[in-house]
């Protein structure tokens, strides 16, 4: 928050994107191939529509492949479906980019966002999988939203996962 109320989010991005696509080319290097990297993208700097062509611009300067990229957005990206919005994630798609929905469930959590804009995966959050074990209400949140996005065709991550019995539990499920 304070570097995008500074006005800096747009330099700030690049620089993170410049970094991510340096470790790429450092592991593809070590032959770690098949290594994505996920970089979280402020809605603020999402609108402002130079996304794909900072993208593009990095990615070849650096020789990297586009595929090896997620980028990570919050739910407030998709709280609106402008003609401008969907050219961003049209661009993106083009580039080769995937794209996940962060902390999902957290946020604005309209269901429509998931038939309406390209999404390749779903995140989430940790406040659903820390009491997994514990609270059925929490288990049956994930269970729902692992079938959901399944039958969507989306990749399901849960983060947070911190004992073994979270992780057995989410595979089984």
């Amino acid at each position: 928050p304070p570097i995008e109320e500074l006005g800096l989010i747009a330099p700030f991005t690049s620089w993170v994107i410049d970094q991510a696509a340096r470790q790429h080319l450092e592991w593809k290097k070590n032959e770690m191939r098949f290594i994505r990297v996920a970089v979280n993208i402020s809605s603020k700097n999402f609108v402002q529509q130079q996304l794909p062509e900072q993208l593009k611009r990095i990615f070849d300067g650096h020789s990297c492949q586009h595929n090896f990229f997620e980028i990570e957005l919050t739910e407030g990206v998709f709280a609106e479906q402008t003609p401008e919005t969907m050219q961003v994630f049209k661009k993106l798609k083009e580039l080769g980019v995937t794209i996940a929905v962060d902390d999902f469930g957290t946020g604005f959590s309209s269901l429509k966002y998931l038939k309406s804009f390209p999404i390749d995966s779903i995140k989430i959050d940790r406040f659903f999988v820390k009491d997994i074990l514990t609270s059925p209400q929490d288990a049956a949140i994930v269970r729902a939203i692992i079938a959901m996005a399944q039958s969507l065709q989306m990749t399901v991550i849960a983060e947070g996962i911190e004992t073994s019995e979270q992780f057995r539990l989410l595979r089984e499920m």
